[in-house]
């Protein structure tokens, strides 16, 4: 690669003045700069989808459950909280033993995993 001192001048001038970026790009000059870079605050339209149906398809399913069950799964896992809660906090909040909570959890764990269920999230699991 044949390239003069004084080519290699112009190549760095080049990088360091700014460009527009409606700057027109390609062989038909339609595009321009600022279509070519990625906004990365943006979340891919593909992505805020497959979220969306999760979001939708886990409270179709937690809705198959007994209210009090539901409310306690989502305490439990922290869906539509800002954390997880602990047995002794949902305990508090229903007025229940930790044990009965507990009890409670597990018969709701036990429902969600029934084929229905599984069946309703398993073509969102295998699309990620």
């Amino acid at each position: 690669m044949d390239t003069t001192g004084q080519k290699v001048q112009e190549l760095r001038a080049i990088s360091r003045d700014p460009v527009s970026l409606d700057l027109p790009v390609g062989r038909d000059g339609e595009s321009v700069l600022g279509d070519l870079i990625e906004d990365r605050r943006v979340r891919p339209l593909a992505e805020t989808m497959f979220e969306t149906n999760v979001h939708e398809e886990t409270k179709g399913i937690l809705k198959t459950l007994a209210p009090n069950e539901e409310k306690i799964i989502r305490m439990r896992f922290g869906i539509g909280y800002d954390r997880e809660h602990t047995l002794g906090e949902v305990a508090q909040q229903f007025d229940l033993s930790r044990e009965r909570v507990r009890q409670i959890e597990a018969q709701a764990l036990r429902r969600l995993r029934n084929p229905d269920s599984a069946h309703r999230l398993r073509p969102l699991m295998s699309i990620q």
